[in-house]
């Protein structure tokens, strides 16, 4: 949160407290840390419902 409230994050910030163990992450470092979800990207670039469908389907406990 001190990362947000400092501005080292710029843009749109979404937080997903449900998600257990994941630190708030640049989407560009899914290039890496999580590449089915950034697959999901639109060209690449851009965050959209599939990434965020895959990110839940991939880190979520039920």
């Amino acid at each position: 949160m001190l990362a947000t409230k400092e501005g080292r994050f710029t843009g749109k910030i979404i937080i997903y407290p449900h998600i257990r163990g994941m630190a708030l992450t640049p989407i560009q470092d899914l290039k890496h840390s999580l590449p089915n979800v950034y697959a999901k990207f639109t060209d690449g670039v851009f965050w959209n419902r599939d990434a965020e469908e895959e990110l839940l389907r991939t880190l979520l406990e039920f």
